[in-house]
């Protein structure tokens, strides 16, 4: 999404939807629930991102060849289908509290 279709209208926001054969169009696979794999993932965004995925976060952001941004690096070790691997970047922030 462009920063204009943000509620904040700072910044830019991504995020994916696998479900149920779209992994396709992020990478090649066979993107059918009976193959399932591992992966990692490197996504260098600006630093006031946050880069969130289906996979546990490897450390602490790191600092790319621009020094405007930052290296994120994800992996995932347990095989799964194609349909659950996610990528969110924005401006996230957590909000705590009870919601319906």
């Amino acid at each position: 999404m462009t920063k204009e279709q943000t509620h904040g209208k700072e910044h830019p926001y991504l995020f994916s939807q696998c479900q149920a054969i779209h992994a396709r169009c992020l990478l090649p696979c066979q993107d059918t629930p009976l193959m399932k794999t591992t992966y990692t993932a490197e996504v260098s965004t600006s630093r006031e991102l946050t880069v969130l995925m289906s996979a546990l976060q490897v450390g602490e952001p790191k600092p790319s060849a621009d020094p405007l941004y930052l290296t994120h690096e994800s992996n995932q070790n347990i095989a799964i289908p194609s349909y659950l691997i996610a990528i969110v970047a924005g401006n996230i922030q957590i909000r705590s509290g009870i919601r319906a």
